[in-house]
């Protein structure tokens, strides 16, 4: 998987984030980490090309989404809930 094909939006975000693959993921699990490394939300995902989060029970505050995929970090991104 490339970092330029994997997308989020919106961001800063309120109620939910898009997540754009760039191509169908067979197997991997997507991360939404706080400022001090705790994992707050997290989803398995399966031969999907696109996957939305819930993030309107969060705080307003800064977070990681981070995507691991064989057991290996492949992207971090970070993102702003209000």
């Amino acid at each position: 998987m490339q970092v330029a094909n994997w997308r989020s939006y919106p961001n800063p975000a309120n109620e939910e984030v898009s997540i754009d693959f760039g191509e169908t993921i067979a197997s991997g699990r997507i991360e939404l980490v706080g400022m001090l490394g705790q994992v707050l939300l997290y989803y398995d995902v399966e031969n999907q090309e696109h996957h939305k989060m819930d993030v309107s029970a969060l705080t307003q505050g800064e977070y990681i989404l981070r995507f691991i995929k064989n057991d290996d970090t492949v992207i971090v991104k970070p993102i702003l809930i209000y």
